[in-house]
This record gives C-alpha cells, sequence and structure tokens, in this order.
C-alpha cells in the first residue's frame, strides 16, 4: 500500500510538471503564431521578472533585520502585488480574455522562474560547469524573452544599438 501512495505522489509532481511545461510550450507557440501577446512591452518583461527574484532578494535583506517569518510574509506581499500587475498588462493586452491570460500568466511565471534560476546558477555555482551550464542556458532564453516582446517600447528599452536604454 505504501508502495502505491508512493507512485501516486511521485507520477503527481510528474502530471504538474508536465501541464505547466506544456501551457508554456503552447502560451510561446501562440506568441510566437500572432495568437496572443506574451509580453506586452519591455516593462512587462521587466516586472515579469522581478516577480520571481525580488522577493527572494527580499527575503534574504529581510531576514538580516527582522523575524523570518516577517520577511516571508514581505515577499508574499511583494510578489502577490507585482502579480496583480502582470495579470492587469496581460488582460488588457490579449483583449479581455481571461482563458489567454491564464495560460500566459503561467507562462510567463514558468519562464520567469527559470531566468532566475538560470542567473543564479550562472553567478553563485559552485562549481565551474554549473555556472558555465547555467550561463549557457541564459545565452538561449534572453533572445527567446525578447523575441516575446510586442511592443519595443517602455521604460526600459533597448535601442537600435543593442543598448539599454532608460526611458524616463
Amino acid at each position: 500500500m505504501d508502495q502505491i501512495i508512493l507512485y501516486i505522489q511521485t507520477n503527481a509532481y510528474g502530471i504538474v510538471g508536465l501541464t505547466l511545461l506544456s501551457a508554456t510550450v503552447s502560451s510561446i507557440a501562440l506568441a510566437f503564431a500572432k495568437k496572443v501577446v506574451f509580453y506586452a512591452d519591455y516593462d512587462d518583461l521587466a516586472i515579469s521578472a522581478a516577480m520571481c527574484a525580488l522577493p527572494a532578494v527580499l527575503v534574504v535583506i529581510a531576514a538580516m533585520f527582522v523575524q523570518h517569518v516577517a520577511a516571508f510574509y514581505l515577499a508574499g506581499l511583494v510578489f502577490v502585488g507585482l502579480l496583480i500587475k502582470v495579470a492587469h498588462t496581460t488582460f488588457r493586452a490579449n483583449s479581455n480574455s481571461i482563458w489567454k491570460t491564464v495560460l500566459l500568466l503561467v507562462g510567463k511565471l514558468v519562464m520567469s522562474f527559470l531566468y532566475v534560476a538560470f542567473l543564479y546558477k550562472a553567478l553563485a555555482g559552485e562549481k565551474r560547469t554549473d555556472r558555465g551550464k547555467g550561463w549557457f542556458f541564459l545565452v538561449i532564453l534572453t533572445p527567446l524573452l525578447i523575441a516575446l516582446v510586442h511592443k519595443r517600447t517602455g521604460r526600459f528599452a533597448i535601442g537600435r544599438s543593442g543598448r539599454l536604454q532608460v526611458n524616463d
């Protein structure tokens, strides 16, 4: 009986992972087919990336000054606030369709998490091979994310020279 329960639990994690992967791949495919808007502009891309990175940084910094529980509440509050902003932008960019918004939010969360995880691996990997793998996947993932931006405008726009231009 214990083996059956263990099999169901490990199989459930695989099903959840496969569901997240298929939602992400399908949302990227729909974005390349111009059926949906994955990132409305560069601001949407930056906020989506910050949605996963900023809470992790806040937990590390806030844990030095306050209790760990308060740091997690603060990080959760920041994550929910950024998630609401990204959801609103995605909803408006995709002609107020709730189904497209849900599918794209899953894709944005997975892509943001992957980008932050590979960035951490590239910068703070313990072994040289870990850092190399992190940089390899960042080199592949960064042009993909930039290609998914619909309008090439925003506060964090990339100019014709390829340099980041911060527009006030």
